[in-house]
């Protein structure tokens, strides 16, 4: 009877185990369902399904009661992502309210995983490449403030992260992209309040970020002697120092 008993427990922990499987691979993969071309949306979510259900690397950091962190981790990364892109999607006039959203999914993947670095990177770099392409808007802009702004106030709440994203060197750049969007934002409401010309545009635009730069030079200048900014992690050093097992360092380290 005790082995019955041992035997029927045990394929009750396996059988809630396959449902958590199940229900961390379908939070992952239908994240990528709901895209713009709903043409493209079945495609989508089969290959993710497909991506996240067979390649052993995705497979097995995605199992919802896994043994690491990032066994849920992959679904707030793909959350985060997502609710990110959802937030400039155009035709929508309140898209950016899931700037909001992506805040909270950004926090969600701070307390689980130290891989956020990677996702608040690409999402700053995401923002500085619209920019760079012409693509700054009201919305763009509330939806990367309203993203940063709650994300950053909620990490740093975390008591292992604390002021990491203010003082690290591999996160201050998504800190000096929010700096410049607010100072972008400034212009862009003086330019169409003025109705300036494309020139005098181009000469505000100049204006404001010289003595920005000036600002942000003088608060260096303060803070680097006190050692306020931290080193680059070991696993960004990891990448530039030589490896004696295989050679390489996305291999032999955690850098990957």
């Amino acid at each position: 009877e005790k082995n019955q008993i041992g035997s029927l427990s045990s394929s009750q922990k396996q059988s809630q185990q396959q449902q958590k499987k199940k229900k961390s691979t379908t939070t992952t993969t239908t994240t990528a369902y709901d895209v713009d071309n709903k043409k493209l949306a079945v495609l989508c979510g089969v290959l993710a399904t497909g991506i996240m259900g067979i390649i052993p690397a995705h497979l097995m950091r995605s199992v919802g009661g896994g043994f690491d962190n990032e066994s849920v981790a992959i679904t707030a990364m793909m959350l985060t992502f997502y609710f990110w892109v959802r937030s400039l999607r155009g035709g929508e006039k309140y898209s950016y309210l899931f700037g909001i959203l992506t805040g909270f999914s950004y926090f969600y993947m701070v307390a689980t995983w130290g891989g956020y670095v990677f996702v608040l990177n690409m999402i700053g770099l995401h923002a500085a490449l619209l920019v760079a392409f012409g693509r700054f808007t009201t919305k763009v802009y509330l939806s990367y403030t309203l993203f940063y702004a709650i994300g950053t106030v909620l990490a740093i709440q975390i008591p292992v992260v604390g002021l990491t994203p203010l003082k690290s060197l591999e996160q201050v750049g998504c800190f000096v992209i929010f700096a410049a969007y607010q100072l972008l934002f400034v212009c862009e409401q003086i330019i169409q309040k003025k109705k300036l010309s494309r020139t005098n545009s181009w000469k505000l635009r100049f204006r404001i970020f010289s003595i920005a730069l000036v600002i942000a030079i003088v608060i260096m200048t303060l803070f680097l002697p006190k050692n306020y900014f931290g080193p680059i992690s070991s696993r960004i050093r990891g990448l530039f120092v030589k490896h004696t097992k295989t050679g390489n360092p996305l291999v032999d380290s955690v850098a990957e």
